[in-house]
């Protein structure tokens, strides 16, 4: 069997997700050897391939959890302490799994802040209501007791109007609503939580969760509250039930409450069902990839001299991007950008992108302008980077001899400086029409020609390293060859 080194050329780039639109999403590729977790794949953070390896018995760490239960999804933590949320699939013949993670907060940070915007106004509600009664038990003990009792009924009446505003305003959200003492007994319940148990609100009260749900789900929410009040935190947790179109995503939320006049010491819990907020993202997803992958191969269906050039580009400028250490954000930027970067061409006559001969001057012109436009066409179209300013400046020029306005150095983006390498470098690795491929270090040699000119030195540094030093030769020998 072939260790990991000797396929990691030709399997880790697959782990690059096609104009992935989530910015913090990470593919890895992991085992368990001796009781530790191994990432066999390089990572965001800029570590290389089984550079790195972690106890699997550490508390709440993703890539353990995927070795545990290959197939599951669930809220964890990452290699770097980062909270995500993490899936995975096993592979039959070999000991490894494939994990997939994205950050929580991007994943989810819209239903968060709503939750959070709950939360806030339910516990300022219930402020208020502990205000109410502590001015009741104050004014109870007035020496002038007909003044107190008078106080006392006023008072009462403002505390039963919160107890109804409080209500009216957790029945008013779809989401399920509750508070459960340490015990596990239901304190408070909103109408969204009553219909769940199939009850009146007041029917719920002083209830145990066990008893209303059933030992198994009622464990659901235990669980996360006993975290929530041991450990004085917010505890957020997601389930994934079902699957296809009977799936079903929850979302929930686990606030510990101090022990006050009015309840005693407990948790806060908001249930919500975000499963149309996921399935909408990942359609989004899917279609701006479907979207990527379309243009892509129109572009190279005309121009058959360069087939699969945008794909290459876009492969190579990520792989760069991530060897200088960017943003998973920039990586995936400079990925998109490098395979639409030719997009602008379905603008070139095909008898130009077809000649056998040399381009005139006039003709090299038609095909700059193309490029040019690339950036026009996908004006509007939502990226999570910025891709379409990265194709408007791919055409300048470190030495700021550029296409459009001349900008230099660092004032270029540096994802457009890291497609202008990409770009070139495959073109010098690709067969022409009135050329044959050249191999990869008379290629590297001309791209270093061209430091301080056309190119950053940083850039074209990332790219030899890249080829050199992470098996980068082994995976691109094959380029070299006619598509």
């Amino acid at each position: 069997m072939l260790g990991v080194k000797e396929v990691a050329g030709e399997i880790f780039p697959l782990l690059a997700q096609p104009g992935e639109a989530v910015r913090t999403a990470e593919t890895l590729l992991v085992r368990e050897r001796a009781g530790q977790v191994e990432y066999l794949s390089p990572l965001a953070g800029g570590k290389p391939a089984l550079a790195l390896r972690l106890s699997a018995a550490t508390e709440g760490l993703a890539a353990a959890f995927a070795l545990r239960e290959p197939g599951a999804f669930g809220a964890m933590q990452d290699y770097s302490g980062a909270d995500v949320l993490v899936t995975s699939r096993a592979f039959q013949r070999v000991p490894w799994v494939l994990v997939r993670k994205v950050s929580r907060d991007e994943a989810l940070g819209a239903e968060d802040a709503r939750l959070l915007r709950l939360t806030i106004g339910l516990f300022l509600v219930m402020g208020l209501i502990v205000v109410a009664f502590f001015a009741v038990w104050r004014h109870g003990a007035s020496r002038r007791a007909a003044e107190a009792a008078a106080r006392h009924r006023a008072l009462a009446q403002r505390y039963e109007a919160l107890e109804r505003l409080a209500r009216l305003v957790t029945d008013s959200q779809p989401n399920i609503v509750f508070i459960a003492d340490a015990e596990g007994r239901v304190r408070f319940a909103n109408k969204a939580a009553a219909e769940a148990a199939r009850m009146e609100p007041p029917d719920l009260l002083d209830k145990t969760l066990a008893s209303l749900l059933g030992t198994a789900e009622a464990e659901r929410y235990l669980s996360g509250n006993r975290t929530a009040l041991d450990e004085g935190r917010i505890v957020l947790r997601v389930d994934r039930t079902g699957v296809a179109d009977a799936r079903q995503v929850r979302q929930v939320l686990h606030i510990p409450i101090a022990e006050s006049a009015i309840l005693p010491r407990g948790v806060l819990v908001v249930d919500q069902d975000i499963s149309d907020a996921v399935d909408e993202r990942e359609r989004r997803e899917r279609t701006l990839q479907e979207l990527v992958r379309t243009l892509v191969d129109v572009v190279d269906r005309r121009d058959p001299h360069a087939a699969r050039h945008s794909r290459r580009t876009g492969l190579l400028a990520g792989a760069v991007a991530r060897e200088m250490g960017l943003t998973p954000t920039l990586a995936e930027t400079a990925e998109t950008a490098g395979r639409l970067t030719n997009l602008g061409k379905i603008l070139v006559s095909e008898s130009v992108l077809t000649k056998e001969d040399n381009l005139t001057e006039d003709e090299v012109a038609r095909v700059r302008a193309g490029i040019r436009a690339s950036a026009d066409l996908l004006e509007g179209i939502e990226f999570d980077g910025p891709v379409v300013e990265t194709l408007r400046q791919v055409q300048e020029r470190w030495d700021g001899a550029g296409q459009l306005e001349g900008l230099a150095g660092e004032a270029i983006l540096v994802t457009a400086r890291i497609v202008a390498v990409a770009n070139a470098f495959v073109a010098l690795i690709s067969p022409r029409a009135h050329r044959p491929a050249l191999d990869i270090d008379r290629s590297l040699a001309a791209m270093l020609d061209q430091i301080g000119g056309a190119y950053d030195r940083a850039v074209v540094a990332a790219l030899v390293n890249h080829m050199d030093n992470r098996a980068g030769r082994a995976a691109w020998a094959g380029e070299t060859q006619p598509a």
